[in-house]
């Protein structure tokens, strides 16, 4: 894989809505498997490749056995203040870094040191 998973370490994911997930913090991809897994602020989540659509540093897209779609693109603050905070709704938190985005939600809501 291209992508650079442990460089994007807070990712978002843009799916269908059933699975929608906004973040996608520690992507990971098991080569063995064809399995790419990330956590989202509640559940661990984890999809087997079927199809590769497209594989850059900074993107991953691709079909799962089920025929849907997953992108991953490394998280930004514009991309968060975007897709993130309008889906969480009026007391979502705003941050001046990525870096505290990160904190916030390794901490916070993951409980990782």
């Amino acid at each position: 894989m291209n992508y650079e998973f442990q460089k994007h370490i807070m990712s978002i994911a843009d799916g269908p809505k059933d699975t929608y997930a906004l973040i996608a913090a520690s992507p990971f991809y098991e080569e063995d498997t064809r399995r790419v897994t990330w956590w989202d602020p509640l559940h661990q989540r984890a999809f087997v490749i079927k199809n590769v659509v497209a594989d850059t540093p900074d993107k991953l897209t691709f079909v799962d056995l089920n025929g849907r779609k997953f992108t991953l693109r490394p998280m930004t603050l514009a991309t968060y203040r975007e897709k993130v905070k309008p889906q969480i709704g009026p007391d979502a938190r705003d941050f001046k870094t990525l870096d505290e985005l990160v904190t916030f939600y390794t901490r916070t809501v993951w409980g990782i040191t």
